[in-house]
């Protein structure tokens, strides 16, 4: 059974979990959780540069994304919701890019927004990707943040809560407006 497409995308991976990492943006108090968190992410987003056209291909992002999703948990577990003052603004970030890929664990998924919405306010990681992950894990959604595309250049969010109060929700939480 081939997992990797080819040799580069196996070499693409192993080089991004030993890469040097870039600036937090801060002094982070758990800089190897920061480092550790932003290889994950990184490999993320590296899997999902594939052109995911092969059974192979779908393969490795599942199993990338079930690697990352008990890491995560452990993580979790361990230290609560990686924030700012501990991971850096990329760390939180990243924390919360792999959060958003943890879809085939949405019990999982919406115990990390319930960890998150109390470290909205004192901005110990943004409120957008607490919008984004909670209404992710909610139907009807609360933000707008999640959708489809109906037609060529047209985009449609899913069925929102309280239409008539979106708008203030989202300034909220520093998304822009819908229009």
């Amino acid at each position: 059974m081939e997992l990797w497409r080819n040799d580069s995308v196996h070499l693409l991976v192993i080089a991004i979990l030993f890469a040097p990492l870039g600036a937090s943006g801060g002094t982070p108090t758990d800089p190897e959780l920061r480092g550790e968190l932003l290889r994950m992410k990184d490999a993320d987003q590296a899997v999902r540069d594939l052109p995911l056209t092969t059974e192979g291909e779908e393969r490795v992002l599942s199993a990338v994304d079930a690697v990352h999703s008990a890491r995560l948990k452990a993580v979790v577990a361990a230290h609560g919701w990686p924030t700012v003052a501990q991971v850096g603004q990329d760390g939180a970030d990243a924390a919360w890019l792999l959060a958003q890929h943890a879809d085939k664990d949405p019990a999982f998924q919406r115990s990390v927004a319930e960890a998150m919405e109390p470290l909205v306010a004192p901005g110990q990681i943004k409120a957008s990707n607490y919008a984004y992950l909670w209404d992710r894990t909610h139907d009807p959604q609360r933000y707008g943040t999640q959708g489809r595309c109906a037609d060529k250049g047209r985009w449609v969010p899913r069925t929102v809560e309280a239409p008539e109060k979106l708008e203030e929700r989202r300034a909220q939480m520093g998304l822009t407006p819908m229009a």
